[in-house]
């Protein structure tokens, strides 16, 4: 299953040239991460829980400028789950549906009160695998 975020493009993303800042487009990208992390069970409000997702790395490549007005649509698929960590491929389009950056982030699941990884328990890893495409299950 694959998650949209649209996201409304703001004046003031823009950048000196007219077009959307490359680190807007990285925000866009957090915004769209957060989305599935809630839709999986993983952000619950404001409350700090012991175990939770840290972005580990993140990577863009900008395909084409990206306007004011407008909005923006981030396909967000996760690609793979692993012992302690899962990859989220993210394909960002503009209001014409013309593709403007591709992403990838690599989310470790972490134990904040020992600070190291930690294995992915069983039942997120089955919510993870709901978001994967059919090419990566």
């Amino acid at each position: 299953m694959q998650l949209k975020t649209v996201i409304r493009v703001d004046w003031d993303d823009l950048d000196a040239y007219g077009h959307v800042n490359n680190l807007i487009i990285l925000r866009y990208v957090q915004t769209s991460r957060i989305h599935l992390c809630e839709e999986v069970g993983l952000m619950k409000g404001s409350t700090r829980p012991a175990h939770a997702p840290i972005l580990a790395a993140t990577s863009c490549r900008y395909c084409k400028p990206l306007y004011y007005p407008g909005t923006v649509t981030v396909d967000s698929v996760v690609t793979e789950v692993k012992n302690t960590s899962f990859l989220i491929s993210h394909s960002i389009y503009d209001s014409d549906a013309n593709l403007i950056a591709t992403a990838e982030d690599v989310l470790v699941y972490f134990d904040y009160e020992s600070e190291c990884k930690t294995p992915i328990p069983d039942d997120l890893r089955e919510r993870l695998l709901r978001f994967c495409s059919t090419e990566t299950k």
